[in-house]
């Protein structure tokens, strides 16, 4: 065995061992992966991210990165674990070209190889590899910085021999790639990097995107980390954001590859998953790589590079929610967020490539969630996350042979609590019935009324599906400027009672709250109104002393700009 077999063993064994001792945010272990065998069996990155033994696993960067963030909590054999993983390999040679090194073996377990037309390894094409390695990362490294402007990594120094960026082939197993920090990253913070890259992509499926078509995309998406980590910034709590960029990348760059395919019709993937927070950093992220085109179709390519432009003072979510509230954009995350709710509807058989996603039809259809309808009516309660949608399927029956079907397609665009790393579950109810309960019910072209009830309504939406039209439910954009809802509103201390106003863009105001004495309850000071599925000014319920106001009629006045004053009146019911 060489020193490099040994060397790469040491590292495969190393990775192993720290995918059972410790754990990365977002990522779940759900099995226990041997340590021994050959050297394609140690999956430590697949066993934390919840991927069966020996399916393949697209990158390791999450999981590096997140071991480092933890860095400071390891013991210390847990330390030497995670500085014996993080070293750069030792190879045998390298090649030098167009400010890439590619480090490589000649021969032993890490030598890469072509594949000939029955996909298996040509041997003596070491050398020719790498020089394929250079060719696409040069390509790669052109486009991202040229086409698209992206800030180049920082160089690296000395390390790997110079300062020219080191992306190292080998052996990786069933995983197709990684980009390693070559320091550890504070929240925010940058470094330097390198690649690796598995030796021959002989464990890719399909198999016409086995060898080099496995390699491009590959490069494609580790080399954008690197960009993402030097020249942006790493922010450990989304690394759900990195994932998505860089399979949306693979994308732009080598359109006919569609690797991501895979990661759609898995059954971790975000089409099996909506209602799956869209910030979980586990392996859906992969799969939410759609988000970038959607993206891209809806607002042009340069949003999502605004977007890492933000990232380098903020977090991605919160850049997210920034950039797409402002111009030219002036739409928000949860218009946005609403709006891609529905083109994940319309894939697969339903798929509109003009309107929505332009392979659309190659796309696995959402998972729907069945609402069983026994008439005059029907009752449901559920609850769901924060940045998570949920398709819920209603059949009615018109007669014995004669089924209509609604689907109702329900967002959580509550942005705060996807910002604020909350894991609540928000209530939400439908009742179906075959009569208007009240106003609020809605009615379809089935014969049934949809009544929809949540205690924060701001923090929803809902299309109305039926014979592959939509609808957005009307909601609270129906209501009268100066409405407050809810009303009567019981404070708790994290509920808002919401005054709407007929903008819409964001504007300044003044509310204040009396008591039915005409005594100061609260004012608000100079605001900006918030929301984008309507403009609203908030009240949370508390006095001017901090404490919740006590059951009672209060009065408020909003003025608006300049010379513009909206009054009505708010019911407190302390429970």
């Amino acid at each position: 065995m060489t020193l490099s077999d040994a060397m790469r063993r040491i590292r495969c064994r190393t990775a192993c061992v720290l995918a059972l001792v410790i754990g990365v945010p977002g990522l779940t272990v759900q099995a226990q992966v041997p340590i021994a065998g050959s050297s394609r069996s140690c999956a430590p990155l697949a066993a934390l991210a919840g991927i069966q033994q020996g399916e393949p696993i697209k990158c390791g960067f999450p999981v590096i990165a997140g071991a480092l963030h933890q860095k400071e909590n390891l013991n210390p054999v847990q330390a030497r674990l995670l500085s014996s993983l993080l070293a750069r390999p030792i190879l045998q040679t390298s090649i030098l070209k167009n400010g890439f090194r590619v480090h490589f073996d000649t021969s032993g377990i890490n030598a890469p190889a072509l594949l000939d037309a029955s996909h298996q390894r040509i041997e003596g094409t070491a050398r020719a590899y790498a020089d394929s390695v250079a060719a696409i990362a040069s390509y790669v490294a052109w486009f991202d910085t040229t086409v698209l402007a992206y800030n180049p990594p920082p160089d690296d120094g000395t390390l790997g021999g110079g300062p020219e960026y080191d992306i190292y082939i080998a052996n990786l197993g069933t995983e197709y790639g990684r980009t390693t920090p070559d320091v550890d990253i504070p929240p925010g913070g940058r470094t330097s990097s390198y690649l690796e890259v598995d030796c021959d992509f002989t464990f890719v499926y399909p198999d016409s995107n086995r060898g080099l078509p496995a390699l491009r995309v590959t490069l494609a998406h580790e080399f954008h980390h690197a960009i993402q980590i030097g020249a942006y910034g790493y922010w450990t709590s989304d690394v759900f954001f990195y994932e998505i960029t860089s399979v949306w990348l693979e994308e732009v760059l080598f359109t006919e590859v569609n690797d991501y395919y895979n990661y759609l019709r898995s059954s971790s993937g975000h089409f099996r998953n909506p209602s799956k927070s869209f910030t979980s950093g586990d392996i859906v992220a992969y799969s939410r790589g759609i988000w970038g085109i959607y993206m891209e179709k809806r607002f042009g390519r340069d949003a999502m590079r605004r977007t890492w432009e933000a990232i380098r003072s903020m977090r991605p979510i919160v850049a997210l929610e920034n950039v797409l509230t402002e111009s030219p954009f002036r739409i928000g995350l949860q218009a946005a967020f609403t709006e891609w709710t529905l083109w994940n509807f319309y894939t697969g058989s339903r798929a509109e490539p003009i309107r929505y996603y332009p392979e659309g039809a190659a796309y696995p259809e959402i998972l729907e969630t069945p609402i069983e309808y026994m008439p005059p009516s029907s009752t449901m309660s559920q609850g769901m996350v924060a940045l998570a949608a949920r398709y819920h399927q209603v059949l009615v029956s018109q007669g014995a042979q004669d089924i209509d079907t609604v689907v109702l397609a329900l967002s959580n665009v509550n942005v705060d609590a996807a910002v604020n790393g909350s894991l609540a579950t928000f209530p939400y109810g439908f009742v179906i019935s075959a009569n208007q309960v009240d106003p609020s019910s809605q009615p379809t072209r089935s014969g049934v009324y949809v009544k929809f009830s949540v205690p924060d309504p701001l923090n929803w939406t809902l299309w109305f599906i039926e014979d592959s039209t939509a609808g957005l439910s009307a909601g609270v954009r129906t209501l009268a400027e100066g409405t407050a809802f809810p009303n009567p509103f019981s404070p708790d201390g994290k509920l808002n009672v919401h005054i709407p106003v007929d903008s819409e863009i964001p504007v300044t105001g003044v509310l204040t709250v009396y008591s039915s004495n005409m005594d100061l309850v609260y004012n608000s000071g100079t605001v900006h109104s918030s929301g984008s599925i309507r403009q609203v000014f908030s009240w949370s319920g508390q006095t001017e002393t901090g404490v919740l106001a006590p059951t009672g009629i209060y009065l408020y006045v909003l003025q608006v700009g300049e010379g513009r004053t909206i009054r009505g009146k708010i019911a407190v019911i302390r429970r």
